[in-house]
């Protein structure tokens, strides 16, 4: 599949559903023209059949296998999403980004998918991460998260949620320090936060990230994705990660 396949062009973007059922009506439509040829040309078959198979144009074997092959490409990838659940998975990823439910219900869906040894172990690890990202230390004890690394099989993953919470903890404490100078005296501490952040850009940085961040839960999502896959290229102590990864 490239460029120059125009099924390819035209339905890459396009849900798996819709591209199910065109794909098929458009299979249907050579068949339209050369019905005898639909189920190939059987050693019996009479001299019109016959006669129809030879006058075939080469276009409608070509347009055939390419449908033919679009086809069971898409009846892989359907296999592919009922055999990783990716229905359930979606829903309780949606859920937790968006943020309209309790956490309850949230580590309810977590706890079912990630539970599950049959279920890959990236989607149970973004999950994971995912819970992390969009719930605070009140709502999410540190001893609840641990029951969860371990229930999920995630126990050599457990770097890349220290991590996490390594950015997060560092970005909090100074932007507390700056909301509390701020109460008492605006200018003061401007100048004492950037004095702080200064000495380590990484610190400026993160305290940016992270008080935009609590404005917006879906960044804070976000953020938990592009630390699990900076650590799946740069592990713990700045070597490659994917040999960490407990795959």
């Amino acid at each position: 599949m490239d460029e120059e396949d125009e099924y390819w062009c035209f339905y890459r973007h396009c849900f798996l559903a819709q591209c199910v059922e065109e794909l098929s009506v458009a299979l249907k439509k050579p068949h339209a023209y050369h019905p005898g040829l639909a189920q190939g040309v059987e050693p019996k078959a009479n001299l019109v059949r016959l006669g129809s198979a030879v006058r075939a144009p080469p276009e409608f074997w070509e347009r055939q296998a390419r449908l033919s092959l679009h086809i069971d490409f898409c009846a892989r990838l359907l296999v592919q999403y009922r055999e990783k659940r990716l229905a359930e998975v979606w829903e309780v990823e949606q859920d937790i980004a968006v943020g309209h439910k309790p956490l309850r219900k949230n580590l309810d869906g977590v706890q079912h998918l990630a539970g599950d040894a049959a279920m890959p172990r990236p989607v149970r690890l973004r999950l994971l991460l995912l819970l992390v990202a969009a719930s605070n230390t009140d709502e999410l004890t540190e001893a609840r998260k641990q029951q969860l690394i371990r229930d999920g099989g995630l126990t050599p993953d457990a770097h890349l949620f220290a991590n996490l919470e390594h950015m997060t903890r560092r970005a909090g404490s100074v932007q507390r320090y700056s909301t509390a100078s701020a109460q008492s005296e605006r200018s003061t501490s401007a100048s004492a936060s950037n004095a702080a952040t200064d000495e380590d850009p990484f610190l400026k940085h993160a305290c940016m990230m992270m008080e935009t961040a609590n404005r917006n839960r879906t960044l804070r999502v976000g953020l938990s994705l592009a630390s699990m896959e900076r650590d799946h290229v740069i592990g713990p102590n700045g070597a490659s990660g994917g040999q960490n990864s407990g795959a």
